[in-house]
């Protein structure tokens, strides 16, 4: 059985990005917009783990985490927030919440995925050894996708926000792991050699 994380960000850009790592990842993905969508959508999906936006219109994130936590059905549901308040006591503050971990924006998708199955591995030991492994098809062709992935990124304005002075110029390249072919690397499971470098505008 595949986790279902429950997405609740009202950026598009940014709930696009979770869900299509997420996704690559083997993970299935429900996304709500708004802290009334992601209270109906906890009823609806019953996920796995949630990954929650602090600022969020109509019910914010914080409160979302404290009624997760009082309804006896989601009592026990991981969930990470996810927000640009970066301050000490802002973490204190979501953590008291009832969040189970927090991630301040800018993140990194790699930090966040480790984050996402750690939290899985101690709420749900099932995911854990005895899962299969997550990933989707790399090689060149996966690379390749991620890398017009993140282009499509910065044509939003997705970066403009996290790098308003700098701007990203998105490159890949498919390298050999340690001990394998270039034949043996275009069909590995995982992508690598994307790089995002960022230049002065």
């Amino acid at each position: 059985m595949q986790p279902l994380i429950l997405i609740v960000e009202d950026e598009e850009a940014i709930a696009t990005l979770l869900r299509y790592n997420l996704e690559r990842e083997g993970f299935k993905v429900a996304v709500a917009r708004d802290g009334e969508e992601g209270l109906a959508a906890l009823a609806e999906h019953r996920p796995d783990l949630a990954i929650v936006d602090w600022m969020l219109p109509y019910v914010s994130g914080l409160e979302l985490c404290r009624q997760i936590r009082r309804r006896p059905e989601t009592h026990g549901l991981p969930v990470i927030m996810l927000t640009a308040r970066g301050e000490e006591a802002d973490r204190v503050r979501g953590l008291d919440a009832g969040a189970d971990d927090y991630i301040a924006k800018p993140f990194s998708t790699t930090e966040l995925l480790a984050r996402v199955r750690a939290v899985l591995r101690r709420a749900h030991p099932a995911f854990g050894d005895n899962h299969p492994r997550f990933g989707a098809p790399g090689g060149e062709n996966g690379v390749r996708e991620l890398a017009e992935f993140l282009q499509e990124l910065i044509k939003i304005g997705y970066f403009d926000k996290q790098l308003p002075t700098r701007m990203p110029v998105v490159s890949f390249e498919v390298k050999p792991m340690p001990g394998e072919s270039p034949e043996q690397s275009a069909s590995s499971s995982i992508p690598y050699g994307v790089e995002v470098f960022l230049c002065d505008q």
